[in-house]
């Protein structure tokens, strides 16, 4: 039970994609507003409504039973425009021009803040958090980006009523993390970014070349810029249903875990699969199973299904997004983890937090620079694969193929090693500097 040490207070949360959004990205929003509660303190969620997620973009309605019921969440509405899936609410200079009425509602949308799509909700989430605080005085709000269009709020209730405030900024708002080079909008982002750090309580980053980065660049304010990692959710993952005796003769299953995004390696992977299975005896019925969402439509691109279908007969099996409180079981029917992710020294990835938690064997390729490898680093149980190739991958998998059958001694050690990097354990004490800078 988490101990209070500071004065209940109430703390506005913004995260339009809160929960059911079915993305990555909310995960953290859950864990965060989770604690709040354990720490005593009143929480309202303002989020967007449910319309968005159920029929827009995609949710997971079991994801609201993981809001504690003392949460308050208010649901903001937001206007799904070039997103909208029902063509009866299409204008009519739409259905004839649809490409350049897309590009004039772009156009439209950056007006008053730089963030296509979800800008248009800043006026909305703006009047519904005024009037929270005048029904309900906030003493505190904490606003998660991407999308950033939730910084407004705490900007515009801060410059109105002074109210301190936290902005996760998790990757970057100003950064293209994956290349290290400022993003497309960062012209008009940096203004905005410059006047919430001249404001802000606290400004956390998801890793330390990030937050680094942010010091080195606005100097006067590294003070208030802190790391809060991401990590594994206890919720969702039970260890404990890991480990397992394997039988005799049972198929080995490999699997990839997480978003299968249209730059993930996927043909590199399945030939890297078929090399390893050409070269052992004991991968002849294996499986290499494709865990995870494919992109943000969650529908295989052509290229997709093209190495689906060439991949199959070598144990290819792709079987799309798992809902997160059946991912324990995605884990414990795996003997063995692979783990790719593009990036380098600004990338972590939420996910490798979830490998190591498991104890099992994990495969990985990725750039020498990553910052996956700082997670890695010390599992006992992690065989990396020594270049960007598929001879590399595929002897690296061989290699985990034998930690199968001689590093069961391994899995204490390892499931100790991945135990220490819970998300709880990331944002407790986070969360209390915060409480600990704002008291009088």
């Amino acid at each position: 039970m988490f101990e209070q040490v500071h004065e209940p207070r109430h703390v506005l949360y913004v995260a339009w994609g809160f929960a059911p959004h079915q993305g990555p990205g909310v995960y953290r929003p859950l864990e965060t507003v989770a604690e709040l509660v354990r720490a005593g303190h009143r929480v309202t969620v303002l989020t967007a409504d449910l319309d968005t997620f159920d029929l827009v973009i995609g949710g997971d309605r079991s994801l609201l039973d993981d809001v504690p019921e003392s949460v308050r969440v208010v649901r903001v509405p937001m206007d799904p425009r070039e997103r909208d899936p029902l063509l009866n609410r299409w204008p009519a200079d739409r259905m004839a021009k649809p490409r350049p009425w897309v590009a004039k509602v772009h156009q439209d949308q950056v007006l008053a803040f730089p963030e296509v799509v979800y800008a248009t909700w800043q006026p909305r989430a703006e009047s519904a958090a005024a009037r929270i605080h005048e029904l309900d005085p906030v003493d505190l709000v904490i606003a998660t980006g991407n999308p950033y269009v939730d910084f407004t709020v705490p900007l515009r209730l801060s410059v109105d009523h002074g109210i301190p405030f936290v902005l996760d900024d998790r990757d970057s708002w100003l950064l293209d993390v994956y290349t290290g080079e400022l993003g497309p909008t960062a012209e008009r982002t940096l203004p905005w970014l410059e006047f919430a750090l001249a404001r802000a309580l606290r400004v956390w980053f998801v890793n330390e070349p990030i937050a680094q980065w942010h010091r080195e660049r606005f100097p006067e304010f590294a003070d208030r810029i802190a790391v809060v990692e991401n990590g594994w959710d206890p919720r969702f993952l039970d260890v404990d249903l890991i480990h397992r005796e394997r039988a005799p003769g049972s198929r080995l299953v490999f699997a990839y875990v997480g978003t299968v995004s249209s730059t993930m390696p996927l043909r590199l992977l399945a030939e890297a699969w078929r090399a390893a299975r050409g070269r052992s005896g004991r991968l002849a019925d294996a499986e290499l199973r494709v865990v995870g969402s494919f992109g943000q439509s969650g529908r295989m691109s052509v290229e997709q299904l093209a190495v689906a279908d060439e991949f199959a007969r070598d144990g290819l099996v792709m079987t799309g997004r798992v809902p997160k409180h059946q991912i324990t079981q995605a884990y414990a029917e795996a003997d063995v983890l692979v783990f790719l992710k593009e990036g380098g020294g600004m990338v972590t990835s939420g996910k490798v937090y979830e490998y190591v938690a498991t104890g099992l064997p994990i495969v990985s390729m990725l750039a020498p620079e990553h910052d996956a490898r700082r997670v890695l680093d010390g599992y006992p149980r992690w065989h990396d694969a020594k270049d960007y190739s598929v001879e590399a991958l595929a002897a690296a998998m061989l290699e985990a193929l034998d930690d199968v059958v001689d590093g069961q001694g391994l899995f204490a050690a390892s499931s100790e090693y991945g135990a220490r990097r819970s998300r709880q354990a990331h944002l407790r004490p986070a969360i209390d500097d915060v409480f600990a800078a704002l008291a009088p």
